[in-house]
C-alpha cells in the first residue's frame, strides 16, 4: 500500500515538474501543429538580469511560440524580450480573422488589426501578419484578446519585444522600448534623475507604492484616437474612459514626492516611467487625443514626468510646444470675467442653446457670451467629471516645479487659474446679464437667447444664478489623496506666498440703473482665504471692509445708500485682501444712479 502511494506521488510530482517546465518555456514546441486546444501555459518566469533559451513565452495567458529556442530575458519593468531573428510559429489565443489580433509596431494613424466589432470600427485584418512570422531587428509585437463586447473590445494586451542584441545588464536596467512606431531607442533606469523628486511628509489617504507598481505593470494602449482608441483600451489593464484613469496617474506622481527611500520607490517608479515613455512616443507620432466618444484629460502628466525624470530634451520641448491637448480645448479666458478662466468647448451660439433647451448635442459647449461656465450649470455635467483631473496635475507641477519644463505655459496658467477657482469657489454663473431658458423652446429668440430680429442676447436675471459656487471642489473622479496633498501643501507651494486672491462685482451688472439703498455683491476667493473685501464708488470706500461672507459662501455684500448721491454715472470697484496681505482689485462696473 505504501509503495503504491509512493509511486502515485512520484508520478504526480513528475507531471507537475513537466507542466512547470512547459509553462516556463523550457521545452520544445510540439512537432505537431499547435492548436487552440493546448493546455493553458503557466506564466514564463525569468529572474532580473537572467537570460534563458526558450521556445515559448507565456504572458498573462497569451503564449508566443517559436520554431526553436532563443535567448530570452526581460526589461526593467518586467516585459519580455527575445533575441532575433526569431520565427514565431503561433500566438495563442489564435487570431481567427476577427478576434485576438496582433500588430507589429502599432501606429496612430489608420486602422488596426486587434479586434473586430469595436465601437468606432477601424478593424483591418490585413494589418495582422501571417504566421509563421520572421521577426528581426528591434520591433514590438502587441497581442490582444477579445473582451466579447464593443467597448472596450479588448480584454488583455501584452507586448513582446524582439531585439537584435542583448541589452545592457541583460535588460535589468533598461526600459522596454516604446511599443508604438519604429523608434525603439533604449532609455535607462540609471539615467533617472531621482534627485529631482521632492521629499514631502506623509499625508492621509496615500496609496501604497506596491499598488502603484501593480496598477502600471500592464500595457496601457493609448495610440488610437476617438471612439476607436477608447474601445482598444484593454479591460484588464486600464479603464476605457480616460477621466477614470486620471486619479491613478496623478496619485502616482504625487506619491513619488513623499519622503520614502528611492529604493522603496523604484519598482513603482520604473513601471510608471515606462508608461510615460510609451505615452511620449505616442505623442511623437502625432496623437493629441482629440474629442470623440468621451473627454480626454490627463495626457500630459505621465509623458512630462518621464521626460523630466530621464532628461529627454526633445520630449520636453515638444510638450512645451503642444497646444492641442484637452487642457487648452476646454478652458478659456472669459470675455467678461476680469481674467477668470471658464469651462467649455468651442461651438456656436445656436448649438449652446440647443443643448440648454433640448439636451441634444454637445453637453460641454462654452458660454458664447463669455460670462459663465458652459453647459447646463444646474447639472454636474462633464465639468464635474473632468475638473479633478486637472487638480491633481496642477498640484504635481506646483510641488515639483521642474515638471513645467514639459508643460505648455499658456495651458498651465489657464489650468492653474481654473483649478484654484474650482477648489475654492466651484461653478461660475455670476455675473450674468442674460435671460434664462423659460422652459418653452418656442420662445427662443423672444424671451431668451439671441433676439430673433437683432441677434443681440436678450437681457435678463441670469441663466443659472442659483448655481454660483455649486459643486465646490467636487468631481466624479476625485482623489482623496490628491485632496490631502492639496490641503497640506498648496498654500506653501512655489509662488503661493504672493498668489493674489480674486474678486469681482456680481451685482449690479454693467450699465444697470440703481436707486435707494442697494445691496452691492461681490464674489471673492483665494488660496489663503479672504480677510476682507472693500467696496468703492469712484474710488471712495463704501463703509468699512467686509470681513464675513454671506452664509459662509464666497459672496460678500454691502448696503449702498444711493439717495445721498446726485443722479448720474458712477464707477464701482471692489478690492479683496487675503490672510497673507495679497490684494486684488476688480475691474470697474459702471452703473447709473436714478433716484
Amino acid at each position: 500500500m505504501y509503495k503504491l502511494q509512493k509511486n502515485r506521488l512520484l508520478i504526480l510530482g513528475l507531471i507537475l515538474l513537466i507542466t512547470y517546465t512547459a509553462g516556463c518555456g523550457g521545452s520544445k514546441s510540439p512537432d505537431n501543429p499547435i492548436n487552440s486546444d493546448l493546455p493553458a501555459q503557466l506564466p514564463t518566469i525569468i529572474e532580473d538580469g537572467e537570460v534563458i533559451n526558450l521556445d515559448n513565452v507565456s504572458i498573462d495567458g497569451i503564449v508566443f511560440y517559436f520554431d526553436k529556442q532563443y535567448p530570452t530575458g526581460k526589461f526593467a519593468n518586467g516585459d519580455f524580450w527575445v533575441k532575433g531573428p526569431v520565427t514565431i510559429t503561433q500566438i495563442t489565443p489564435n487570431f481567427d480573422g476577427r478576434n485576438n489580433g496582433w500588430e507589429v509596431n502599432p501606429v496612430v494613424d489608420g486602422g488596426h488589426g486587434f479586434q473586430d466589432g469595436g465601437k468606432g470600427g477601424g478593424f483591418d485584418p490585413s494589418l495582422v501578419p501571417s504566421l509563421p512570422y520572421r521577426a528581426e531587428g528591434r520591433i514590438s509585437i502587441v497581442k490582444t484578446t477579445s473582451s466579447g463586447q464593443s467597448r472596450p473590445c479588448i480584454k488583455k494586451a501584452v507586448v513582446l519585444t524582439v531585439i537584435d542584441d542583448i541589452p545592457p545588464a541583460n535588460g535589468a536596467t533598461v526600459f522596454r522600448p516604446p511599443y508604438v512606431g519604429d523608434d525603439k531607442q533604449y532609455y535607462y533606469v540609471t539615467d533617472l534623475k531621482t534627485d529631482l523628486l521632492p521629499s514631502y511628509a506623509p499625508v492621509a489617504n496615500m496609496p501604497t507604492l506596491e499598488s502603484i507598481k501593480d496598477r502600471f505593470s500592464k500595457l496601457r494602449m493609448y495610440h488610437k484616437q476617438g471612439a476607436v482608441g477608447r474601445s482598444l483600451r484593454p479591460e484588464d489593464n486600464m479603464d476605457d474612459y480616460q477621466p477614470a484613469n486620471t486619479p491613478h496617474q496623478n496619485n502616482a506622481v504625487l506619491r513619488f514626492m513623499i519622503n520614502d527611500s528611492i529604493e522603496d520607490k523604484m519598482p513603482a517608479l520604473i513601471n510608471y516611467v515606462q508608461f510615460g515613455i510609451d505615452h511620449l512616443h505616442t505623442i511623437y507620432l502625432g496623437n493629441s487625443w482629440p474629442d470623440g466618444d468621451g473627454h480626454e484629460p490627463g495626457h500630459r502628466i505621465a509623458p512630462a514626468f518621464a521626460a523630466v525624470m530621464l532628461g529627454i530634451e526633445d520630449g520636453k520641448r515638444l510638450l512645451r510646444e503642444i497646444d492641442t491637448f484637452h487642457g487648452t480645448r476646454y478652458f478659456f479666458v472669459g470675455e467678461n470675467t476680469n481674467g477668470l478662466i471658464l469651462w467649455g468647448g468651442n461651438n456656436t451660439e445656436a448649438a449652446y442653446w440647443r443643448y440648454i433647451t433640448s439636451g441634444s448635442g454637445n453637453r460641454s459647449n462654452k458660454d458664447p457670451y463669455g460670462y459663465i461656465d458652459g453647459g447646463r450649470a444646474s447639472e454636474p455635467s462633464y465639468q464635474h467629471i473632468v475638473s479633478q483631473s486637472y487638480k491633481g496635475e496642477i498640484l504635481a507641477t506646483l510641488l515639483m516645479p521642474v515638471l513645467k519644463e514639459a508643460w505648455n505655459m499658456n495651458e498651465w496658467l489657464m489650468n492653474l487659474n481654473y483649478v484654484d477657482r474650482w477648489v475654492y469657489h466651484g461653478r461660475w454663473t455670476r455675473p450674468d446679464p442674460f435671460a434664462p431658458y423659460d422652459g418653452d423652446p418656442n420662445n427662443y429668440g423672444i424671451t431668451y437667447g439671441p433676439h430673433k430680429e437683432t441677434g443681440v442676447p436678450i437681457p435678463g436675471s441670469g441663466r443659472y444664478l442659483d448655481f454660483h459656487g455649486a459643486f465646490k471642489d467636487e468631481g466624479q473622479y476625485r482623489s482623496d489623496f490628491v485632496a490631502s496633498m492639496w490641503n497640506a501643501y498648496r498654500h506653501t507651494a512655489e509662488g503661493a506666498e504672493s498668489a493674489k486672491p480674486y474678486v469681482t462685482i456680481i451685482h449690479p451688472y454693467q450699465g444697470h440703473t440703481v436707486n435707494g439703498t442697494f445691496n452691492l455683491q461681490a464674489t471673492a476667493f483665494g488660496i489663503h482665504g479672504i480677510a476682507s473685501v472693500q467696496f468703492r464708488v469712484n474710488g471712495t470706500n463704501i463703509g468699512s471692509p467686509v470681513t464675513a461672507s454671506v452664509n459662509n459662501t464666497t459672496t460678500y455684500q454691502v448696503a449702498w445708500d444711493t439717495k445721498r448721491l446726485t443722479n448720474g454715472r458712477y464707477s464701482l470697484t471692489v478690492e479683496a485682501v487675503d490672510h497673507r496681505g495679497n490684494r486684488f482689485t476688480s475691474s470697474i462696473v459702471e452703473v447709473e444712479v436714478g433716484n
